[in-house]
């Protein structure tokens, strides 16, 4: 495990699954916060959960449906 860039991981989950997004005509909605710390993670197992999430939730919609991400730090 190493401190990651989280946004960057998402980004690359994403365009992992750009397929199945253009497939479902799914509009990705991008809320990612700016100047986000780095997370500590494996990169590899994370891109493989967000992409599980992803899968998920085209699953769960209709076609032409809305995915909305945002990444956040809390305090």
């Amino acid at each position: 495990m190493k401190a990651e860039d989280l946004n960057a991981c998402v980004e690359r989950s994403l365009e992992l699954l750009r397929y199945e997004l253009v497939a479902t005509q799914t509009t990705v909605v991008r809320q990612l916060t700016v100047d986000m710390p780095p997370v500590r993670m494996d990169r590899g197992k994370m891109e493989q959960v967000l992409i599980n999430l992803f899968i998920n939730a085209l699953h769960a919609m209709s076609p032409g449906g809305t995915l909305t991400v945002s990444t956040r730090a809390l305090p």
